[in-house]
């Protein structure tokens, strides 16, 4: 009774959004092309609304909690409506785009992208030209989106990203008119071309800093574990290796992996209730690199769940370690592939993983490394 009663409203809400898309299309068509006969008119809001609601279709396929799935296809619809006010060359579209990746990954990021530039151009009335280029800059606005995990280089990719979009967008201008305005092409250049500089520094020569020096047996990290609990040492140096054994299996940057192991549980060090808050504290203590900060917060995902995959394979690796110590300390038979199992199906189940950029082959991996690692 219970799940009828929820599917029944389900299929309200589906049928509230393909409802309210239709009449958002209709009203926007009117606003934006007043000129449109009444056939034409039709066209144009059956075929932007047919867009969105595919997008709905392929939303409600990937986000199963009807909550966020109600928010964020909202939010994309009103934000795509608000941003036509826009005059369509300064208009940063793409964020739309980057915002679905980051939120629900680069598929429904794609599939976003698609159907928010076929909607736009039957509702703006733009040429062939206009939806070609929001379409190859939206795919590289989500490619960007997914693969950048660094905050500064998203943001900097986003800026040279509008900059792209805003040149792109003066060219199909000056095609569509058949006039040239030097003006607003030297500001479109000119603008591109200090994007692209800004995006060729920060990736060319902003290099992460080293991990290195804070993994050393000598190094004062290290060395405090070591003071605080030989126990907590051996833990993490455990967790450390098995890390780092998955990482070598998959694309990633295995000693990263490591250093995430050997080093996310440093907040024990210091007697506090809050040990993430504390291994940070440590952590700018001794200027760690971010990339070693986001793996302390993320590792055991209570705070948010892990951004990257070093971040992913220290939990795994930890969840793991810490289960078979639990185990034995416990005096109860330890059987490490039934660990592993359980670890990786609950983690797998619970969707924490989502973010961290792992494919489902790469976890296979990871799984199958940790099993060579304990010989089962």
């Amino acid at each position: 009774m219970i799940k009828n009663k929820k599917a029944l409203i389900n299929t309200a809400l589906y049928v509230y959004m393909a409802v309210m898309t239709l009449v958002v299309a209709y009203f926007s068509s009117k606003i934006w092309r007043k000129e449109l006969w009444a056939n034409e008119r039709f066209t144009v809001v059956v075929v932007s609304a047919s867009a969105f609601v595919i997008l709905l279709m392929a939303m409600s396929i990937k986000i199963k909690d009807m909550t966020r799935l109600l928010i964020y296809y909202h939010g994309i619809v009103i934000l795509t409506v608000l941003m036509m006010l826009i005059p369509y060359e300064f208009r940063p579209v793409m964020a739309v785009f980057m915002i679905m990746t980051l939120m629900s990954g680069i598929d429904t990021g794609l599939i976003c992208a698609l159907s928010v530039s076929v909607a736009v151009s039957f509702l703006y009335g733009a040429e062939q030209e206009f939806l070609y280029g929001t379409l190859i800059i939206g795919a590289f606005s989500c490619f960007v989106a997914d693969v950048v995990k660094d905050k500064i280089k998203f943001i900097v990719s986003s800026i040279v990203l509008f900059f792209i979009a805003f040149f792109i967008n003066g060219v199909f201008q000056y095609y569509n008119t058949n006039a040239f305005d030097y003006g607003f092409a030297g500001i479109s250049l000119v603008s591109t071309a200090i994007a692209l500089i800004l995006f060729i520094n920060v990736y060319a020569f902003v290099r992460p800093k080293s991990v290195e020096p804070y993994i050393r047996e000598s190094s004062e990290p290290v060395r405090d574990i070591k003071a605080k609990s030989i126990s907590l040492y051996y833990h993490s140096q455990e967790v450390a290796e098995l890390a780092k054994a998955g990482g070598e299996k998959i694309q990633c940057n295995a000693r990263l992996a490591y250093a995430g192991g050997l080093l996310h549980d440093i907040g024990k060090t210091k007697e506090s209730d809050d040990i993430i808050k504390a291994g940070l504290m440590i952590a700018n203590k001794y200027g760690m690199p971010r990339e070693i900060k986001a793996i302390i917060v993320e590792y055991d995902g209570k705070h948010r769940p892990p951004s990257s995959k070093e971040a992913a394979l220290v939990m795994l690796a930890d969840s793991v370690i810490s289960s078979i110590e639990y185990l034995k300390a416990s005096g109860r038979d330890v059987s490490e592939k039934k660990i592993i199992d359980n670890v990786f199906n609950v983690r797998l189940s619970t969707g924490i993983l989502d973010k961290s950029g792992l494919s489902v082959g790469e976890l296979s991996g990871i799984k199958s490394e940790f099993e060579k690692y304990f010989n089962v």
